[in-house]
């Protein structure tokens, strides 16, 4: 009896969706009020329903029509509100969650990578550059002294080479200063690559012709085919180019050859008819 009376409670709950003027006839032709509500989900079904309710009567089956519609699209919209809240309750963690564990985890992943930042920043540089990055953390510090080192390195090569600029380095009050002051603005990156490539070609041209600067053009191309020969990179001649190109505008080779030429007009003899 108990269970009898549940069912009936059930179905009496399920039949009050629909207004009270259409239950009477509804119950006449549907046992239960599920079977109305699933023939409400398709066009034919609801068809039906809807000649049930009028009584198959046209205008009333005209009048019901829009009730009938708004029912079955505030029924949709009620199932999935019920399907969304189904769906987060198995969502919902099965076990308990810490948020300070997280938090701390957070925490601990921040400290870890913050420690890793000055080893990330020594990758690509020189050796002077990872040891200045070990105790620097200033990057115009670390520019400036890594500069410094190529500087060096190229006014070696210059001095070598007895370059023009040299008598006037030798004339200056402060020559570090002035050393720094020849090679311009040209970062330390790319000091460093000019007197990269340079220092090959400087150790073949001493080598092989004893000089410390090429005297003439052959003195760059042979060295070049030598090292086409060997398999070089399809870079080495530009990149060597570009020393030779650094250390002639800073080196004043243009003060030599304007100096050799005024030499050679000098000691030409005159052209002009005797009187």
């Amino acid at each position: 009896m108990a269970t009898a009376s549940a069912e009936a409670g059930k179905g009496q709950a399920c039949w009050s969706v629909f207004p009270a003027e259409w239950i009477e006839r509804l119950r006449s032709k549907y046992p239960q009020p599920l079977v109305a509500l699933e023939l409400l989900e398709s066009p034919e079904g609801f068809e039906d329903v809807l000649g049930v309710i009028s009584g198959n009567d046209i205008l009333q089956t005209a009048l019901l029509r829009g009730r009938l519609q708004a029912l079955r699209n505030q029924l949709a919209v009620k199932r999935k509100i019920a399907q969304s809240q189904v769906n987060a309750g198995f969502k919902k963690p099965r076990l308990p969650v810490h948020q300070s564990d997280s938090s701390r985890a957070q925490e601990t992943f921040a400290v870890a990578a913050n420690a890793l930042v000055p080893f990330i920043r020594k990758r690509g540089k020189s050796g002077l550059g990872r040891s200045l990055l070990a105790v620097e953390d200033d990057p115009d510090i670390l520019e400036s002294r890594e500069r410094e080192r190529w500087v060096e390195v190229l006014s070696t090569y210059i001095l070598d080479a007895q370059l023009p600029v040299v008598a006037l380095i030798e004339g200056s009050e402060d020559r570090r200063q002035a050393w720094r002051r020849v090679f311009g603005a040209r970062r330390a990156k790319t000091l460093r690559n000019r007197a990269r490539s340079f220092k090959h070609y400087r150790m073949w041209l001493e080598t092989v012709r004893g000089l410390a600067w090429p005297s003439r053009v052959s003195d760059v191309t042979d060295f070049l085919e030598e090292r086409s020969k060997d398999g070089c990179g399809f870079s080495v001649p530009g990149e060597l180019l570009a020393a030779l190109s650094v250390l002639e505008s800073v080196g004043r080779v243009h003060m030599r050859d304007m100096q050799q030429e005024k030499e050679e007009n000098t000691c030409a003899p005159s052209k002009l008819p005797a009187a």
